[in-house]
């Protein structure tokens, strides 16, 4: 009678390469998302430091930090998102008080989310202090 021989280990081979394909197919999505909404950060903080009306542009820069920061903490993408934001804030807030705190309180909520979720939170405890301030301050009126 003929034993059969143990099988022998492979390595990743076929069945890896599927693996690596399906897993990047179902990142890129997130990753593209994260990096468009890091874009349109970019475009309404350029726009609302030189417009006559900022107040738009800091609410849509707000809008699209937050969800920077919820697609794509802890990566750096988030902490971009966020200082180009609050900076904003800080250059035009005079000129707008209300849509710099509605700025503020948006990105604090962001930040604190994904604080509170283990790992996410790491590298923005700064702009969660930032962010914090910048609320207290527009809040009283600076």
């Amino acid at each position: 009678m003929r034993t059969r021989a143990a099988p022998r280990a492979r390595g990743f081979g076929v069945e890896g390469l599927l693996l690596a394909a399906a897993l990047t197919l179902l990142a890129v999505p997130w990753l593209l998302e994260a990096r468009a909404a890091l874009e349109w950060t970019r475009h309404h903080s350029g726009r609302g430091a030189t417009a006559a009306r900022p107040g738009p542009h800091l609410r849509e820069a707000g809008r699209w930090a937050a969800r920077a920061i919820d697609l794509s903490a802890p990566l750096p993408t988030a902490a971009t998102a966020a200082g180009l934001a609050l900076g904003l804030a800080s250059a035009v807030g005079e000129r707008d008080q209300q849509a710099s705190l509605a700025l503020c309180t948006e990105l604090r909520g962001a930040l604190e989310r994904v604080r509170a979720s283990p790992g996410r939170g790491l590298g923005l405890t700064t702009a969660l202090e930032e962010a914090r301030r910048c609320e207290m301050e527009w809040a009283e009126g600076r």
